[in-house]
């Protein structure tokens, strides 16, 4: 499987579950929270690369950030662990055209990188959501020093 096929596997995975937007800037906005998927290709290799940001509407007064890097707190699915529960070395494979897996194996790697971005964005929805993961210690990737703050406060 191609890098490019890659990413229309996730793109459109994510799609089909709520997610929207052009190409791989691919958002899902509710009242008090922005999901934001970045997919893109990492250069000179044959990676592809994901992004999450998440966005509370505390932190958005100007507005939704536009991509998964200008939200104050990102993630990234590859990493494994916490908060996907993703195993980090099969997802890092599934990204990596160039990797030994199989196309069957490969997709449903992808497919679970998919689930575990949508069932999380179905899980945090709100400021006090994204508050108790904080405090359950899985969001262990990015956090802005004013969303730290934010998921300190009381």
């Amino acid at each position: 499987m191609e890098r490019d096929e890659i990413l229309s596997v996730l793109r459109g995975g994510l799609r089909e579950r709520g997610f929207t937007g052009p190409g791989g800037r691919l958002r899902l906005v509710s009242p008090h929270m922005a999901w934001m998927v970045d997919l893109g290709r990492v250069p000179r290799t044959d990676r592809a690369e994901v992004y999450v940001g998440i966005c509370p509407v505390e932190l958005a007064p100007g507005g939704w950030p536009t991509c998964a890097n200008n939200c104050p707190i990102v993630l990234y699915p590859e990493s494994g662990g916490a908060p996907f529960g993703l195993d980090r070395w099969d997802a890092w494979q599934a990204l990596d055209a160039g990797s030994s897996l199989s196309d069957e194996i490969r997709r449903g790697e992808l497919l679970a990188i998919v689930d575990a971005v949508a069932e999380l964005s179905t899980q945090v929805t709100t400021l006090q959501d994204l508050k108790e993961m904080f405090a359950a210690g899985r969001l262990r990737q990015f956090v802005h020093k004013n969303a730290r703050a934010l998921l300190r406060s009381p």
